[in-house]
């Protein structure tokens, strides 16, 4: 549950993922449990390709992401 007071605070998690915790989804390493559950976005800064998901996504998505967020939060 989230607390009033942070609840309109977005985390995002931006890594080189050097150590391809997040390159699969099945079967997910810890790191990748964790970020699908505890963050709202994390995305990946590598040539290596990952297996996206609506939470873990390549870098170059980060940008369009950022722009929807701003949009929909001046709704």
């Amino acid at each position: 549950m989230q607390d009033e007071v942070t609840k309109h605070i977005k985390v995002f998690f931006i890594t080189p993922d050097e150590d391809q915790t997040l390159k699969r989804k099945h079967p997910a390493k810890k790191g990748r449990a964790i970020v699908e559950v505890d963050t709202d976005g994390s995305y990946v800064m590598s040539e290596e390709k990952v297996e996206e998901s609506e939470k873990v996504k390549m870098f170059d998505k980060f940008i369009e992401d950022l722009k929807r967020l701003v949009e929909k939060s001046r709704k």
